[in-house]
Formats: structure tokens, C-alpha cells, sequence
């Protein structure tokens, strides 16, 4: 299982921010796994509807089905 922590415009994995500009690579990258694993996305308040639809398709468009969404506390 991989984490993903979707903010305004940027999306944390493993503590590193990435902007929308790097959702291609990033996504590619879990696609080539053997078995693609499974992504639990963490939702900030700071992320809008269109942060979270960006990552949600960048998801699909590398066919990772495994995924689920979970609502992340402030900071």
C-alpha cells in the first residue's frame, strides 16, 4: 500500500511534495510494479476538488484501480 497526500496543487510522497507537473512520472512509476500496488490517497483540507480529481486521473490513466480515498486532519 502507498500513501499519497493530496494538497492545494501538490501531492506528498514519502514526505516529498510534488507539484501536478510530476503526476505522469509518479504514476508511471507504480504502474511498472510487478503488481501495481494499492494507493490510499489522504485528503488535506487545503486540497480542492480539482487537486483530487487531477490525481484521480493521473491514476487511471496509468489503469492503478486500487485506490481509496481518506479524509487527512489540518496541520
Amino acid at each position: 500500500t502507498v500513501l499519497w497526500t493530496v494538497e492545494q496543487n501538490s501531492v506528498t510522497v514519502r514526505g516529498q511534495a510534488f507539484g501536478a507537473e510530476a503526476l505522469p512520472q509518479l504514476t508511471a512509476a507504480l504502474a511498472q510494479a510487478d503488481t501495481p500496488p494499492n494507493v490510499v490517497l489522504i485528503v488535506r483540507p487545503s486540497a480542492q476538488v480539482q487537486d483530487l480529481a487531477r490525481v484521480m486521473e493521473a491514476l487511471q490513466q496509468a489503469e492503478i484501480t486500487g485506490v481509496q480515498i481518506a479524509r487527512g486532519g489540518g496541520l
